[in-house]
């Protein structure tokens, strides 16, 4: 063999070790993030939510001792790794569509119940963990996904589940096919115990509130100058379709059934409709109107890692609404979804009061109900490249504070909170 030739085939088995060691099953992920992005590289580091950021280096004033509409935020740390080395897909020995694979399987486990889910990937097998961790009664289970496709969402699903499942002990297993063990812990009855006064009403009922606050605030007052009916949003941004507000409600009680409430609508309402059919998510979840610490730190925490275990933060963004939200004070980074802090909105309003600029993006923010909603991110960019923020947040917090009055701010939403309902 001539010189030249063993030089390109050295070449070649170069270029080979280069491709494996960048390959995605032994490269880890970062998560790196900001207060309105979300980028995603390669790093040696695990892909994570960053537990602190400030704002653009805003100088932090010290808040007022008592400010109803400000505090301090802690949001959860959620570590999301990606295996070095994922499992070989060997399945029993069978091909994937072989009907005697489950029984095979089931000669090799024992549990009260077996789960076989035909979800491979995606939020609806996120969704379909969280259901279960929430309303199962057995003491041991066993979650089976003979046909997953992607090997590290399963790994970070129990990494996003574990920590909040406290009365389950789960274990991720790969051999001989990939499944949860899930067996009750002795915190299993203080984890049940969700005990408080119902909120719930019906469906109907939350969503006609919710669309009643619509009407008022984002239309009526234009807090939002891209809703101009309670029906429909996505109005006056060039190559964004016009399209449905999909209004919905939960009476879900519990944290993990919650997520799984969430991650479905999300399935089915925007990514299997897209967004010609759907403009936005609304999801009022009634019985966490006297949760805003858990709502806002927990649950928007779990949500925002579902959405970056499953590669979405490009496709959809997540904001938060509640009737007693408030601002951040600053000190620390608030996590995704949520209203700048005071010291931010200072600094792009020209306000100077503490108080002024925290009840204005307060009130922006506080719905009859505890709300989650959905947007698609590249509407979003395209919104925030069209309008003025520094002018927008300006004239809604004047309007608010000074044009309407807190007062009559919190008498219009107690009414909206009390509509639809029947006196006994």
């Amino acid at each position: 063999m001539s010189c030249s030739s063993w030089l390109r085939l050295l070449s070649f088995v170069c270029y080979c070790c280069f491709f494996w060691l960048q390959s995605p099953s032994t490269a880890s992920l970062a998560f790196i993030s900001s207060h309105n992005n979300i980028h995603r590289k390669r790093s040696a580091s695990p892909l994570r939510q960053e537990p602190h950021q400030q704002e653009e280096n805003i100088q932090v004033s010290d808040a007022p001792k008592e400010c109803p509409y400000s505090m301090r935020f802690s949001p959860q740390r959620i570590n999301l790794t990606r295996p070095k080395q994922l499992p070989r897909k060997k399945i029993l020995g069978l091909t994937s569509f072989f009907p005697g694979r489950r029984s095979r399987f089931e000669q090799t486990i024992s549990c009260e119940r077996l789960e076989w889910c035909k979800e491979t990937d995606g939020l609806a097998l996120l969704a379909r963990l969280f259901h279960t961790a929430a309303t199962a009664t057995e003491n041991n289970l066993v979650m089976a996904f003979p046909d997953a496709s992607a090997y590290s969402l399963l790994q970070n699903a129990v990494e996003i589940l574990g920590p909040y499942a406290t009365q389950w002990d789960l274990q991720m297993i790969w051999e001989p096919l990939p499944h949860i063990k899930f067996n009750k812990t002795v915190n299993s009855d203080a984890a049940n115990n969700n005990q408080h006064d119902r909120a719930w009403i019906d469906n109907e009922t939350h969503q006609r509130r919710t669309q009643e606050w619509v009407q008022r605030l984002l239309v009526t007052h234009g807090i939002c100058p891209y809703t101009r009916t309670n029906t429909k949003s996505g109005q006056g941004i060039p190559g964004v379709p016009v399209a449905l507000i999909a209004y919905s409600a939960t009476p879900a009680t519990s944290l993990l059934e919650l997520v799984s409430v969430s991650l479905t609508k999300i399935q089915h309402d925007m990514l299997d409709v897209g967004p010609e059919k759907t403009s936005s998510i609304l999801l009022a979840a009634p019985e966490f109107d006297n949760r805003f610490e858990e709502w806002s730190a927990l649950f928007f925490s779990i949500l925002q890692a579902c959405i970056v275990a499953v590669s979405l933060t490009d496709t959809i963004g997540v904001v938060c609404f509640h009737p007693e939200y408030k601002v951040s004070d600053g000190q620390t980074w608030p996590g995704f979804g949520h209203m700048h802090s005071v010291p931010k909105l200072q600094q792009l309003t020209d306000i100077d009061l503490w108080n002024e600029a925290a009840a204005g993006g307060a009130w922006q923010r506080r719905t009859p109900h505890a709300t989650l909603n959905v947007l698609w991110a590249p509407q979003l960019a395209l919104a925030e490249k069209q309008r003025k923020t520094t002018s927008l947040y300006r004239e809604n917090i004047r309007k608010l504070v000074h044009g309407i009055g807190v007062e009559k701010l919190q008498q219009d939403l107690e009414q909206e909170r009390r509509l639809f309902k029947v006196v006994e």
